[in-house]
Order: structure tokens, then sequence, then C-alpha cells
């Protein structure tokens, strides 16, 4: 894991995180509220907050806050989450033309985007990132690192892809997961959650238990055409492989 995809999971469209400011009615104390985001062109997530709402007003009157964002397929503790730590602050008039519009690109349905007593926040200065990518995959990278990267570049049509897998080809995600990983047993379930230019995760399940497993590309892939490319490729290995058992 590293700065792209870190800032693929903070490109995710139609985004929402835990926002946690520090309380004005109970000092000291954080408050944590679930927030639609996007982010601008330096990973830099901004929000649309009515005026009353508590968490608006906690920020006026101390701007430093946490934002925990997870994958698109979280479920648990084996998924990755990142957090970014920093100040939020209201973004000056002249900038919410365009933000307004990143939002509703990601937000499609936010109406409210357009009301005058919403107004546009940003975590203009980011102090720290840090990520989990799973079961002993912490870490982190630099705010510079962060926001002179950028999300993978597969991230556009990773979903659909990822749902036509799931839905039409389930039984090769399963032999990739047997004969490409050389996982013994019966496996129940075996959907793909994330795709990126190095490969793919798959969510699998047999009887009680359950992971994430990692199949990787032969290498990296960079454009959708490929990516059919890259599976089939994958596919042909399962062939040799059930061929060469068979033998």
């Amino acid at each position: 894991w590293g700065w792209a995809q870190i800032r693929t999971i903070m490109a995710q469209k139609n985004g929402f995180a835990t926002l946690s400011t520090m309380s004005k009615a109970h000092e000291g104390f954080p408050m944590g509220s679930i927030v639609g985001f996007a982010t601008d062109a330096k990973g830099r997530p901004f929000f649309v907050f009515s005026s009353l709402s508590s968490h608006t007003q906690n920020l006026v009157a101390n701007p430093k806050a946490s934002l925990c964002v997870t994958e698109p397929k979280f479920k648990g503790a084996a998924d990755a989450r990142v957090t970014l730590i920093g100040s939020v602050t209201k973004v000056d008039g002249g900038e919410e033309d365009e933000l307004r519009k990143t939002y509703m690109e990601s937000h499609p349905g936010a109406y409210w985007a357009e009301f005058q007593d919403f107004s546009f926040f940003r975590m203009n200065e980011i102090a720290d990132v840090s990520f989990v990518g799973g079961f002993a995959r912490a870490g982190a990278v630099t705010v510079e690192e962060y926001m002179g990267g950028e999300p993978d570049p597969l991230c556009a049509f990773a979903d659909p892809v990822m749902n036509h897998m799931n839905l039409d080809h389930t039984d090769a995600l399963k032999d990739y997961v047997t004969y490409l990983v050389g996982v013994d047993g019966d496996i129940d379930t075996c959907q793909m959650k994330r795709l990126d230019k190095y490969g793919f995760d798959v969510r699998v399940a047999m009887g009680s238990d359950a992971g994430i497993i990692r199949i990787p590309f032969p290498e990296p892939v960079y454009e959708r055409k490929a990516i059919k490319e890259a599976i089939v490729g994958l596919s042909q290995q399962v062939a040799k492989k059930k061929a060469s058992k068979e033998a």
C-alpha cells in the first residue's frame, strides 16, 4: 500500500466518512459525524455543510479535525481505511463554483449543495495521513507524497469490471484462488472487492472462515482493454495447471 492506493480510496464516488470535530458544547470531547465528501486535485477532502449543523459550529470554533474513510466495499477489520488529520476551514467564495461541480459529480443527488445556507469547507491543511490496509497492513505516507500522488489509473472503471466478474465469473475467481494461490478446500463464495493496476483482491469464504486474498497481474495494467487481457491470461494459467494436474 502507498499513496496511490490511499488516493484511490479518497477519490471514491458518493463517498461518506466519519468526521471527528472538537465539541463546542462539551469542551475537550470529540464528536463524530457521518458526512459526504469529495476531493480536489491535491487530494484534499471537502464538504458541503449547513450552518446549523453541530460539526459546522464545532469547526468554526476549532478547525482541528480528523476524517476516517473506508474503502467502498468495507465490511470489517480485514478491509482498508484511511485517516487524515488536519484543519478544516471554510472555502473562499471564489472557489465554490468549481468545488460544487466536483462535488455534484461525486454526489449527483446532493441537491443541498445549491442551497444558500450551505457552505463549502475543506481540509486545507493536512497534518498527517495514516492507513490500515487490513490485518498487519498498517502504515503511513508523508503529506507531500499523498498530495503529490494520483489515484490508481483503473479506479474510473474498476466497479463495472468487478460487478461483471462477480455476477458472471465467480467460478473463474474460485479457480484463481485454488490454482494460482494454492488454497485447498471447498470455496463457498468468492467476490472481487478491489481492482488496481497490480491485480485484485477477492473476499473468500470457506465454511466459518473468511479472508481477503490477493491475485496479482503478471505486470501492471493501465487501461480498461488491458484488464480483460490480463484476466484472460490468468484463466490461461489456470487451464495449464488443470491440464498438468490431470495428466
